[in-house]
């Protein structure tokens, strides 16, 4: 089914938005631009602004106490940042920090790129308060974690790939170590059909390069509390002959765990809702080699805490986003056949809020919220309608709203979806 209506965004403005801030400031991002770096917009911006990034590839940046939204516009936006491996400091693609209550940070579309010689994660999270959410992002680090988290209140991912990569050169210490696509440590973390893998173990080449290495866990949680709903959560592959190497026989390694879960304290909780989790396959032999091959990782390595593995199937829904003045936004619900949708509009980024007797996560303002009433899913559980972006207030540049989907089955079961964050600009930007 496909339908065009102004509906929902309509009343969100006739009704809520006078009380939600817009945007002061657009800034724009691109290559040969008056702002060529996102680091340059993220400097200039204040509490509020939205960074409109264009294709390109920029260099590291950080966001240190500030509420932002930055929207890759659009989504081909790729930031890389690959650093000769015997030089330089060692510094992450994306620096975030100390983001405070009250405050939000939102990043969509970006692709995340570290290529560095030590154990570096292609992103930090560190000392958040307020929440902090990713959409449609890609993390890829090759010789740390794909992502690292600590000390914060609410980190959202939504429809991202977290990835430690392969490592191309040993550390300082000629050590290859395993890495995480996502390291959690005292936080609590939301993904919404994501792929988290760990880093492949390293594949040795010969001469001086003999050592293989384990696979590194999908995730590891320490202390910390993880929803996962309707993601992929692999381990590593262990090392093995490399692609073009001068000989072949080497001792194979180990594929790495799916999942760690731990921490001194005993306080992780893990909630995996239709979400799979395995261990990264063994290195095999090549034809004629006698080593034994590496065993496949555990699925789960459960040290303290808990993990629990709800039934049922999630529901997903996700919004084509920036979209100016006039622009069609794709909006997209996908369930079981016969479902009745809502689509749930509010302003603001409020941090997730995990509501367990429904196994959801809300990112919603009810200061602000309007809900309506999109139809049903068809026989192949899927609604795709276009909503056409409304006239802003007079005087607004951006304004930033969070939507998520309210799906009820024919039993009254109730379910709701991860959230999107979409930005609706001025048709002059």
């Amino acid at each position: 089914m496909v339908a065009s209506t102004r509906l929902a965004f309509a009343l969100f403005l006739a009704c809520v938005a006078p009380t939600v801030a817009s945007a002061q400031t657009v800034w724009t991002v691109e290559p040969g631009g008056a702002l060529d770096q996102i680091q340059a917009a993220v400097d200039l911006a204040a509490d509020g602004d939205v960074i409109l990034v264009r294709p390109g590839e920029y260099a590291t940046f950080d966001v240190v106490g500030k509420s932002l939204v930055i929207q890759a516009d659009p989504h081909a936006s790729v930031l890389h940042f690959v650093l000769p491996p015997l030089i330089g400091t060692p510094d992450f693609a994306l620096d975030v920090r100390d983001i405070a209550a009250g405050q939000s940070l939102v990043i969509r579309g970006l692709d995340i790129t570290l290529s560095y010689r030590e154990p570096v994660p292609a992103c930090s999270i560190t000392n958040c308060v307020g929440g902090v959410r990713f959409e449609d992002c890609t993390f890829t680090a090759s010789n740390g974690d794909g992502v690292a988290v600590g000390g914060c209140a609410s980190v959202t991912f939504t429809r991202c790939t977290l990835a430690s990569d392969a490592p191309f050169l040993p550390n300082s210490s000629t050590v290859y170590e395993p890495n995480a696509g996502l390291q959690v440590d005292h936080s609590t973390i939301h993904l919404f059909d994501c792929a988290v893998l760990g880093s492949h173990g390293h594949d040795a080449f010969g001469f001086f390069d003999t050592q293989t290495s384990d696979g590194g866990p999908g995730i590891d949680v320490q202390d910390a509390f993880v929803f996962a709903s309707g993601s992929a959560i692999e381990g590593g592959a262990g090392g093995g002959a490399g692609e073009f190497a001068v000989a072949s026989c080497f001792v194979l390694s180990d594929g790495g765990p799916g999942a760690v879960v731990g921490g001194p304290a005993g306080t992780s909780r893990v909630f995996l809702f239709d979400t799979e989790v395995s261990g990264g396959a063994g290195a095999v032999p090549e034809p004629g080699c006698t080593e034994p091959a590496g065993s496949p990782g555990p699925d789960r390595i459960v040290q303290s805490g808990v993990v629990l593995d709800p039934a049922g199937e999630r529901r997903t829904f996700g919004m084509s986003s920036p979209a100016r003045e006039g622009d069609f936004i794709e909006s997209v619900y996908f369930g079981e056949p016969g479902d009745l949708v809502f689509l749930l509009v509010s302003g603001g980024g409020a941090p997730g809020v995990f509501v367990e007797p429904f196994l959801a996560v809300t990112h919603l303002d009810p200061p602000s919220l309007v809900i309506t009433p999109r139809g049903s899913l068809d026989g192949t559980g899927l609604l795709v309608q276009d909503l056409v972006a409304p006239r802003l207030v007079p005087g607004a540049q951006a304004l930033g709203v969070t939507a998520q989907a309210l799906f009820v089955d024919p039993l009254g079961g109730l379910f709701l979806s991860g959230p999107t964050h979409v930005v609706l600009l001025d048709a002059a930007l």
